[in-house]
């Protein structure tokens, strides 16, 4: 979940594309490589390594000092609690959401993304990301761009697969068919 985490927070508020290449100059920053048949590949940063580097650092990568903070909080609580990242096995996608939102950092775009790519749920929904909402509002409601609140319920009509739903929306985004 520390990874899930860590590449959410490092996407928050910016461009899909602006926010690959800020995943990937971590990743290669902090990261350790190895190289093997002489192409270099990168190992995630471990928490220990993010804690042991400094908010100015971290900022050097286009981050704001608000998410570096973040970032180093959520390899603190990776190496002193892990049970904060990784809840109960029995609660529901909701519980595990509001749990997720008690963590600095955290707010509900960021508890779905490490969700659904972390634990792998199948119907988690980001209802308040604004390429989601643009599609949505395209391709259901005439272009007229829609609250959060009417997209997250339009959105209730997939459950419980809107995971898969959201993935199918950004791939079309990305290549461009809508």
């Amino acid at each position: 979940m520390f990874e899930s985490f860590v590449l959410a927070i490092l996407g928050q508020q910016i461009s899909n594309n602006i926010a690959n290449s800020i995943r990937k100059t971590f990743i290669e920053t902090y990261g350790l490589k190895r190289v093997i048949k002489g192409s270099p590949f990168y190992c995630f940063p471990t928490p220990e390594t993010i804690t042991g580097t400094n908010i100015e650092s971290l900022m050097k990568l286009k981050l704001s000092r608000r998410k570096a903070e973040y970032l180093i909080g959520i390899a603190q609580l990776a190496l002193d609690n892990d049970s904060i990242l990784n809840p109960e096995p029995h609660l529901n996608d909701d519980e595990i959401i509001k749990h997720y939102m008690t963590i600095r950092g955290v707010g509900e775009w960021t508890a779905h993304w490490a969700l659904s790519n972390g634990k792998g749920s199948l119907d988690s929904f980001p209802s308040g990301d604004l390429a989601l909402r643009k599609i949505i509002s395209n391709q259901y409601f005439d272009g007229k761009l829609q609250t959060e609140e009417v997209i997250k319920n339009f959105a209730r009509t997939w459950s419980p697969w809107r995971t898969y739903a959201t993935t199918y929306l950004f791939g079309a985004i990305r290549k461009s068919l809508v």
